[in-house]
C-alpha cells in the first residue's frame, strides 16, 4: 500500500506488475487497514516496503507457518551492527515489548517489528472471554458481517447438483476421489488451498482424465466431470453456484473459513478436527454443516442431499439466514463506543 510516498517505490512494484492501493492519509495504521480492507486471504505477510527486512527465506518461513498450529508469527530484528538502531528505540521496544509480554501472558521480542505473518482467524476472529470484568457486552462475531451473500455468475454453469472442494489438502481431494465415480450427477469443483504446479499436478494424477484445469477450458463445450481452479481469487465466488461445500482443514485442525460457503446457501462438511472453531459448532447443531471421517460418511449424506430437491432448497436458504442472523456484531460494538464519547 503506498501511503503517500515520494521515493517512487509504488513506481518500482508496479514495474514488477504488483498490485499498489493508494493511502493519502499518511499515518502506517491507514495504510494497514486500506490493506486489509482490500485483501481477503487465509493467510497474510505483512512487511514494510523500504527492504528493511531479509526476504530471501519467506517461502520458507511462510511454508513453516502454514504447517503449524500458529496464528501469529512476528520476526525479531537482528543486526551486527551497534549503530543500526537509535538508542532511544531499542530501550522504547524492549519497554514495549515487555510490557505486552507481561499484560498478555506470553513472550515477544520485538513488538515493534513491521514483519509479521498472521491467518484470518487471527485478523477476524476475536473471542471475548469475561475474566472478572461486570461491565462486558458480549457483541457476537464480527466475521459474519464482513461475508457477502450477494450470489455472483459465473463462467461455470451447470444444471447438476454442484460439490466444490474450498481450500482443500490431500485429505479432502483423497476422499473425493473415493467417491466420485459413484456420484456422476453431481458437478465437482476443486479450489487448492495451495495454486502451484506441484500441488495441481497431483490432483490431476489422482483424477486422470476425469478432470481438467479451469484455465483450459472451453466454456462452450461440456464440461469435464472435475474442474480444477488454478486461479487464485476465484473461491468466494464459486460459492454461489455451488450447494455442497467440503471446507478443507478440518482433519488437520486448521478449519479454513466456513461461514462463507454458508452466506451463500452451501451445505458444509468438514473433517474432525474443528472443535477449536465455535463457527463449525454451531452450524452442526442447527443441522447446516456435518463433520465426517471417511468417503463412507460423505456419500451416503451426499446421495440423499441430491436426490430430494425440495430437501436441498430448504438446506440452501436454512444455511443463509443461519449467517443473516448473526450480523449485526459491528453496529453493537460502533454503538457501545458512541455512547462511551
Amino acid at each position: 500500500c503506498n501511503n503517500a510516498s515520494t521515493d517512487k517505490t509504488a513506481e518500482f512494484a508496479k514495474s514488477l506488475n504488483v498490485k499498489v492501493l493508494n493511502e493519502k492519509k499518511i499515518v502506517k495504521g491507514y495504510a494497514l487497514r486500506m490493506l486489509l480492507k482490500e485483501v481477503d486471504s487465509d493467510y497474510y505477510f505483512l512487511v514494510d516496503g523500504d527492504m528493511t527486512y531479509d526476504l530471501d527465506n519467506v517461502s520458507e518461513v511462510m511454508e513453516d507457518f502454514i504447517k503449524s498450529d500458529n496464528h501469529l508469527l512476528v520476526g525479531q530484528r537482528v543486526s551486527q551492527d551497534k549503530n543500526s538502531y537509535r538508542k532511544g528505540h531499542i530501550i522504547g521496544n524492549w519497554i514495549f515489548s515487555k510490557l505486552i509480554g507481561i499484560l498478555f501472558s506470553f513472550k515477544i521480542k520485538d513488538v515493534l517489528s513491521g514483519y509479521r505473518i498472521f491467518t484470518k482467524d487471527f485478523l477476524k476472529g476475536w473471542i471475548v472471554e469475561s475474566k472478572g470484568f461486570e461491565n462486558l457486552t458480549i457483541s457476537g462475531d464480527t466475521r459474519y458481517d464482513q461475508v457477502n451473500n450477494k450470489l455472483k455468475p459465473s463462467k461455470i454453469e451447470t444444471d447438476k447438483p454442484c460439490l466444490i472442494l474450498g481450500s482443500s489438502w490431500e485429505a479432502e481431494e483423497k476422499i473425493i476421489s473415493d467417491i466420485f465415480s459413484e456420484i456422476n450427477e453431481v458437478q465437482i469443483i476443486i479450489a487448492p488451498h495451495e495454486v502451484n504446479s506441484q500441488r495441481l499436478n497431483q490432483i490431476q494424477s489422482l483424477f486422470e482424465d476425469n478432470c481438467k484445469l479451469y484455465s483450459k477450458i472451453n466454456f462452450e463445450d461440456e464440461l469435464p466431470k472435475i474442474i480444477i481452479i488454478d486461479q487464485i481469487g476465484l473461491l468466494a465466488d464459486l460459492y454461489s453456484i455451488s450447494d455442497i461445500a467440503f471446507v478443507g482443514g478440518g482433519f488437520s485442525g486448521k478449519l479454513h473459513n466456513i461461514i462463507e460457503p454458508a452466506a451463500k446457501g452451501n451445505i458444509i462438511f468438514f473433517g474432525p478436527n474443528f472443535q477449536k472453531f465455535p463457527e463449525a459448532n454451531e452450524m452442526i447443531n442447527q443441522s447446516i454443516a456435518y463433520s465426517i471421517n471417511s468417503h463412507l460418511d460423505i456419500i451416503e449424506m451426499i446421495k440423499k442431499i441430491i436426490n430430494d430437491k425440495e430437501a436441498l432448497t430448504l438446506a440452501k436458504q436454512k444455511s443463509i439466514d443461519f449467517v443473516k442472523n448473526k450480523k449485526g456484531a459491528t453496529e453493537i460494538i460502533y454503538r457501545k463506543l458512541m455512547k462511551k464519547k
